[in-house]
């Protein structure tokens, strides 16, 4: 399979990684979650990294990713990018990824 020039490589790794749940913040409708992804084995070509999700109350679909990093902040920031290019609501003016972000900020001075 070929996409924009890009080849697509369907590759089975295996190996092991670890995930911490690092931050879990009760937000406006939701859940706002950072997850630390650990690698724990050698097999597996990628470096530790954080997944920031949103987990909405209203609905029983689970988390969804919305952004990646290298730190907390770094996911963080990523899926205030993303949240706003898809889900941006005008008259709500809410992103409650930039909450929490806001918070972190305030809690490591």
């Amino acid at each position: 399979m070929v996409t924009s020039g890009i080849k697509m490589v369907e590759e089975k790794l295996t190996g092991k990684v670890t995930v911490k749940e690092v931050i879990n913040q009760d937000v406006k409708n939701g859940v706002v979650a950072v997850y630390k992804v650990e690698n724990d084995c050698f097999n597996l070509p990628l470096i530790d990294f954080y997944l920031a999700t949103f987990g909405d109350i209203v609905s029983a679909e689970g988390e969804e990713a919305f952004g990646v990093g290298a730190t907390p902040e770094d996911a963080l920031e990523s899926a205030s990018r993303e949240w706003e290019k898809r889900m941006w609501n005008e008259e709500d003016n809410y992103n409650p990824f930039r909450e929490v972000l806001e918070k972190l900020k305030l809690t490591r001075g």
